[in-house]
């Protein structure tokens, strides 16, 4: 089978060197995009895959639309490349947990089906993800702890009014959550790109929409979809994804996960453990 593999990174680039590295075969083409943040770009190379680092970067916000928009500009670079097989989006501190053997493996048997992993939603969340407008995204995240404050005050009371008086927008284009972190087919890709200008506009303004932005595009297709929860493993602290070490080793090869995430510049010995155990 044919892979391409979408990565979407901002920091941690001595390991995203190494997921290059695993994911370095004939059978895959591997494209970069590094938040324009970034000044200083890592220098990235592979031996048997190709490798493309995008020239066109998205200043890339915690809870934007501007992550969206990252993975259309991933999804637009290796759909006009070639046709693959799965495009599989992840992130800089992805790791495969198994051989890419198994893993091409693994997708033979579920083409020619998208793979998601499910993720559990209500109707509230949804209301508040994406019914209310959510102001003030772009800096809701800041190391500027006056920034962070102030933007955290605006964005709470841009949204008071709004649950006071019952004024949301439509949600019924939306199809339950899932992980940005998927693996789609060829033809779910041309679905997804065919409405990048429609899906770009209807969750601007919203918080967290990358998690019901796949489900959404592929809602009124007849593409087919697997659901699992073996496609990456997380563990999360606080909301969010935790850093892996070998403590995490026995839970990881438990899971039957293909990757892992978030690994980090001070996972290298775990690393070397799954490593050894392809």
């Amino acid at each position: 089978m044919r892979h391409a593999y979408l990565i979407m990174a901002h920091n941690e680039f001595v390991h995203l060197q190494q997921l290059i590295d695993a994911l370095d075969d004939e059978r895959n083409d591997i494209y970069v995009h590094i938040d324009s943040k970034v000044k200083q770009l890592p220098k990235l190379y592979s031996k048997k895959a190709s490798l493309y680092v995008l020239e066109n970067r998205v200043d890339v916000r915690w809870g934007h639309v501007s992550q969206i928009k990252a993975e259309y500009t991933l999804l637009n670079a290796a759909y006009q490349n070639g046709k693959y097989d799965y495009y599989h989006i992840i992130s800089g501190v992805h790791y495969p947990l198994v051989s890419l053997d198994e893993i091409d493996r693994y997708f033979s048997t579920t083409f020619p089906a998208s793979v998601l992993m499910p993720m559990d939603v209500s109707e509230d969340e949804i209301k508040m993800r994406i019914g209310y407008r959510n102001f003030f995204m772009r800096n809701l995240v800041s190391h500027n702890k006056f920034i962070f404050k102030w933007h955290h005050i605006l964005w709470r009371a841009a949204l008071y009014p709004q649950k006071k008086l019952d004024i949301s927008r439509d949600i019924s284009f939306t199809d339950g959550k899932a992980s940005q972190w998927c693996s789609l087919t060829h033809n779910a890709v041309k679905a997804i790109l065919d409405k990048e200008k429609v899906l770009t506009k209807r969750f601007k303004r919203t918080f967290c929409s990358d998690e019901f932005f796949i489900p959404a595009a592929l809602k009124s297709t007849s593409l087919p979809i697997v659901y699992t929860d073996k496609l990456t493993y997380l563990s999360f602290y606080y909301g969010n994804a935790a850093k892996l070490t070998e403590k995490d080793y026995e839970t990881i090869k438990a899971s039957r996960c293909l990757f892992g995430r978030k690994f980090t510049s001070e996972s290298l010995s775990l690393i070397k453990r799954i490593d050894s155990e392809k």
